[in-house]
């Protein structure tokens, strides 16, 4: 699995739902329209068996994740190198592959809400 929760740093019980502080760490290869993050919630103690309603993901390494909360996965974007004439770009999907050493060595926080059942 190229994304895993390497740890947890808050878990709270808000009333209707869940949420936690969490760091992600991406390994391997990275897969067109986004890593699935199906099954890596294993490693915190939630009490709901839905998949997060909402998570959003921050680096400090430069790059944009988002989570698409319909097919459960994380999609990185980050620029492609361009000439100084081209203006401004919209930032572009990872291409499939290994994952790039500035997202390997990123430190990834996110902040994941799960529904109470």
């Amino acid at each position: 699995m190229a994304v895993a929760v390497s740890s947890v740093d808050n878990f709270y019980d808000a009333g209707t739902f869940y949420f936690a502080k969490v760091t992600l760490d991406f390994s391997g290869n990275y897969a067109t329209n986004g890593d699935s993050t199906s099954g890596i919630w294993s490693n915190i103690k939630i009490k709901s068996s839905k998949a997060p309603i909402y998570m959003s993901v921050q680096g400090i390494a430069g790059f944009d994740y988002k989570y698409d909360v319909t097919n459960q996965k994380i999609i990185v974007r980050g620029q492609e190198p361009t000439n100084a004439g081209a203006g401004v770009l919209a930032l572009t999907e990872l291409s499939a592959g290994a994952y790039p050493a500035g997202i390997t060595g990123d430190t990834v926080t996110a902040i994941v809400y799960f529904q109470k059942v």
